[in-house]
């Protein structure tokens, strides 16, 4: 796997280093125009209930933060960041993807933006937490995955997230047999995060980039899903690039 990544923040955020003086920003080298350049556009889910971490897995990943106090996700928002892969089919090729990662919230009140929100995605992240009931969260991962099944494309690349691996927000109360057990079952992978201390965030989002592009997908499958399946995204976000000055 290519270790050259390249980070794209969401458009409203600002790309402006922090902790620089406003009169010294002046003076930051401007970002070459390569770095924003790529091959292919996925676009990737992230399902799970209220609380598991969707959104700061999102942050951390997009843009290398994680937020104590994050605020239950209204409707739907997403962020992105290109990264550098390899093809098995040629291992001197570098291709450069850009992931394109959806949250949206949990609760059932936003539930009717479902088939919007799968339209199009080619991979998706269900998000478990590890200090939860465990009753409760398989109960309602089985829910998310046959959502999952009756919304997204039959094809669609499946990780399975045990997320809060750091417990500092409690003692854990589901072992890694146990979702590995569950995960296995409907025959997906399974990775243990913590977005608080950025613990296997990179790994997860990448392993399921890498199987869109490598396993999954023939290259006449990702075009067609790029073209018109992206559209209604691309568009959000040239308005909110439009809106941010």
């Amino acid at each position: 796997m290519s270790e050259n990544v390249d980070v794209e923040e969401a458009p409203e955020v600002s790309e402006e280093p922090e902790g620089v003086p406003e009169k010294e920003r002046s003076s930051q080298p401007e970002a070459s125009p390569d770095k924003h350049k790529y091959d292919h556009l996925f676009k990737i889910v992230l399902i799970g209930d209220s609380g598991v971490g969707k959104s700061n897995l999102l942050s951390r990943f997009t843009r290398n933060i994680f937020t104590h106090d994050e605020k239950s996700t209204i409707g739907v928002e997403f962020a992105t960041r290109i990264i550098g892969i390899t093809d098995e089919r040629d291992e001197s090729a570098s291709v450069r993807i850009k992931a394109q990662v959806w949250d949206t919230a949990g609760q059932e009140r936003y539930r009717a933006i479902t088939n919007a929100y799968y339209r199009g995605a080619l991979g998706a992240l269900l998000v478990l937490d590890i200090t939860s009931n465990k009753q409760t969260t398989f109960d309602n991962a089985a829910r998310w995955l046959r959502e999952l099944n009756d919304h997204a494309d039959s094809e669609i690349v499946v990780l399975v997230i045990g997320n809060k691996s750091d417990l500092e927000s409690g003692p854990r109360l589901i072992t890694a047999e146990e979702i590995q057990e569950f995960a296995s079952a409907y025959k997906h992978p399974y990775i243990e995060t913590s977005a608080l201390d950025g613990s296997n965030v990179d790994e997860a989002f990448k392993s399921v980039v890498e199987k869109i592009y490598n396993h999954a997908f023939h290259y006449d499958t990702i075009r067609r899903a790029e073209s018109p399946n992206f559209s209604l995204a691309d568009q959000e976000e040239d308005q909110k690039s439009s809106k941010c000055c």
